[in-house]
């Protein structure tokens, strides 16, 4: 009975992905086209009005959005209602949770993080970020700072190493080595990045 719950799960874990996937994109679909297609009927009027006006629509307010993230007005607008979101004990938690995860995922984000890198320990090698270049600030003169990230953002940690520990991993950049440490490796294409040496 054990052997058919573990079968059962494997088949559970791998159809999921594709399953949320569509889901999520089902759902942006038909809420798009409810809320704004029934705007479009009001303006236009039922015999005006073409079936996937509301998807166009919802597809142009995301690309909108996405335009207006580096507007001065829409930033203030977003701390505000993130500051209320981190008022709310139940939303607090979901909400800061889900923009960490996904601020990791950005690009611009990402490349914040510096370059990655590995970092030699006793025999193996962690996959990091150089946050900065220099720890002379720490009275570290030499030696860098590096990001560790754990998987799946669980938390991470700074750690301050000299600067002949740390070589460069070259077939990845900042956000493909964020994905690649935030997921544990699993699901990556081709074998893990290798190092040199």
């Amino acid at each position: 009975m054990k052997s058919m719950g573990r079968v059962f799960l494997r088949g559970l874990l791998a159809v999921l992905p594709i399953t949320l996937t569509l889901w999520l994109l089902w759902w942006l679909a038909t809420v798009a086209e409810q809320t704004l297609g029934a705007a479009f009927r009001w303006v236009l009027g039922e015999e005006y009005y073409l079936p996937g006006l509301g998807i166009l629509a919802g597809v142009g307010v995301i690309f909108f959005i996405g335009l207006m993230t580096r507007a001065w007005v829409f930033r203030v607008l977003a701390d505000w209602v993130e500051g209320q979101f981190q008022r709310l004990p139940l939303v607090k938690p979901i909400y800061s949770s889900i923009r960490d995860f996904v601020r990791f995922f950005r690009q611009d984000s990402a490349e914040q993080l510096g370059r990655p890198v590995f970092v030699h320990q006793n025999g193996f090698r962690v996959v990091g970020f150089v946050t900065n270049e220099s720890a002379a600030a720490l009275g570290r003169a030499g030696e860098v700072v590096v990001y560790l990230p754990m998987g799946y953002q669980l938390g991470g940690y700074s750690v301050v190493v000299a600067a002949d520990r740390i070589e460069p991993i070259e077939n990845l950049n900042t956000s493909e080595a964020m994905r690649y440490v935030l997921t544990a490796g699993i699901g990556s294409e081709g074998a893990p990045p290798a190092a040199k040496g």
